[in-house]
C-alpha cells in the first residue's frame, strides 16, 4: 500500500493537514484584537508599564522574564490591582498576537521563542494562581460555551470564570508550532493541557489527533476522533475530522471506507484551504492497481457509503444546536459582528435548503434550536 505520510502534490504533510488555515489565523487575530481592546487600560501604556515594573513578582523576575510576570496585588488598592491585571492581560495578548503572526509566516521556531516566556507564567497561574480554580475556563468563543452546556450537565454559564491568562489559546498555538516541527510527544502533551481550559474546542482535539496520527497510535486516534465529533461546529473542523478519520481507516486496512471520508473531506474544504486530496486518491488507485476506481467516487456516493457503514458525514445535532444557539443569542442582543461571523460559519457548515431556511428564521429573530 502506498505510504500516505510522504509529502506529495503540494500537500505539506500528508500525515496531517493544516487544520488551522490562513482564514482561521486571521479570525483568531481579530478575536485577539477585540480582547485587547476590552482589556486595555484607560491610561497611557507607558505609565501602566512603569507601574507594572514596580509590582513584579520576585520569583518571576528571577526567572529572567523581562517584566512579564503575574502582578502582586498585596500592597495595592483595588483600583491599582485592576490596572495591573489589565496591563498583564494586554502583555499576554501582545505576545500571543506576535507569535500568531510568526506562525502564519511559517516561522515556527521563532513563534516558539516568542511564546517561551508566556508558558511558565501560565503554568504559575494554573498551579497556584487564580486559574487553578476548576471553574475557570479559557473559551475560544460563544459556541464552545454552548457546547459546554449541551454536553456537560454540571456546567453553568453563570458559574464559570474567565481565565486570567490565555491558557487554551497560548497552548493551542504552541501545539500548532510543535506539529510543524514534528515534535509529537511534546505537542501531544501541550494539546492535552490546552484541553483543560477549553475541553469543547474541536480544533484542539483535532490537533491532538494529528499528533496521535504522527505517532501512529491508531486506537487512540479513533477514540480521539469520536470525542471530537460532537464538538464540531465549523466546516474546517468537519474537514479535519474526515481527513484524520480517512487516514485512520486507511492505515488499518479499511481502505474503501477511508476513501469515502477523503471524498467527503472535499465537501467541507470547498476553498481548498487545507489540502488537495485528489493526488492521494490517485496514489491509492495506482498502489492497488485499479486506476480511476477511487478517484471517480463522487460526493453523493461517498455520503451513501458512510451512512451505510454507520460513519459520520455532516456535523452532529449537538454541534448544529450549539451554533444555532450562539447565533440566536447574538441576534437577540444585537451583536452585528458576531451575527455576521456565525451566519457565515452556519452557511459553510450546513448546506441543505432546510438548513438555509432555518438560518433565515434565526436572522429574523426566531428561536429554532432544539436538542
Amino acid at each position: 500500500m502506498p505510504d500516505l505520510r510522504q509529502p506529495q502534490g503540494g500537500t505539506k504533510k500528508l500525515h496531517g493537514i493544516q487544520v488551522r488555515s490562513k482564514a482561521d489565523i486571521d479570525a483568531q487575530n481579530q478575536m485577539i484584537e477585540a480582547r485587547k481592546a476590552q482589556e486595555a487600560a484607560k491610561k497611557e501604556r507607558e505609565r501602566e508599564r512603569a507601574k507594572l515594573d514596580n509590582a513584579i513578582n520576585p520569583s518571576a523576575a528571577e526567572r529572567g522574564e523581562d517584566g512579564f510576570a503575574i502582578p502582586d496585588p498585596e500592597h495595592m488598592t483595588p483600583e491599582q490591582s485592576q490596572e495591573m491585571l489589565q496591563v498583564f492581560a494586554l502583555q499576554q495578548m501582545d505576545r500571543l498576537q506576535k507569535a500568531a503572526g510568526q506562525f502564519q509566516r511559517e516561522h515556527y521556531e521563532l513563534a516558539l521563542d516568542t511564546l517561551e516566556p508566556l508558558i511558565p507564567v501560565l503554568d504559575d497561574l494554573a498551579d497556584k494562581g487564580p486559574d487553578a480554580d476548576p471553574s475557570v475556563y479559557d473559551f475560544k468563543d460563544e459556541v464552545d460555551i454552548e457546547l459546554a452546556q449541551l454536553t456537560d450537565a454540571s456546567f453553568r454559564p453563570d458559574g464559570y470564570m474567565p481565565s486570567l491568562g490565555v491558557q487554551a489559546l497560548g497552548r493551542e498555538l504552541k501545539a500548532d508550532c510543535l506539529y510543524y516541527l514534528d515534535r509529537a510527544d511534546e505537542g501531544l502533551d501541550t494539546a492535552t493541557k490546552a484541553l483543560r481550559w477549553d475541553p469543547w474546542n474541536a480544533q484542539i482535539h483535532l490537533r491532538r489527533a494529528s499528533f496521535l496520527d504522527m505517532k501512529r497510535d491508531e486506537d487512540e486516534l479513533e477514540k480521539e476522533l469520536e470525542r471530537t465529533y460532537p464538538l464540531i461546529a465549523r466546516d474546517i473542523d468537519m474537514a479535519g475530522y474526515h481527513f484524520y478519520r480517512a487516514l485512520n481507516l486507511i492505515h488499518t486496512q479499511r481502505i474503501p471506507l477511508g476513501v469515502a471520508h477523503l471524498v467527503a473531506f472535499k465537501d467541507f474544504d470547498t476553498d481548498h484551504e487545507l489540502a488537495d486530496v485528489d493526488p492521494m486518491l490517485a496514489q491509492l488507485d495506482e498502489g492497488l492497481h485499479h486506476p480511476g476506481v477511487f478517484a471517480s467516487i463522487d460526493s453523493k456516493e461517498a455520503k451513501r457509503r458512510l451512512r451505510r457503514a454507520g460513519e459520520h458525514y455532516g456535523p452532529s445535532e449537538t454541534g448544529k444546536c450549539a451554533l444555532m444557539r450562539a447565533l440566536e443569542k447574538a441576534v437577540a442582543t444585537g451583536q452585528r459582528d458576531a451575527v455576521q461571523d456565525l451566519a457565515s460559519r452556519y452557511r459553510r457548515l450546513l448546506k441543505t435548503q432546510g438548513d438555509h431556511d432555518r438560518l433565515e428564521e434565526i436572522l429574523l429573530g426566531k428561536k429554532v434550536s432544539e436538542f
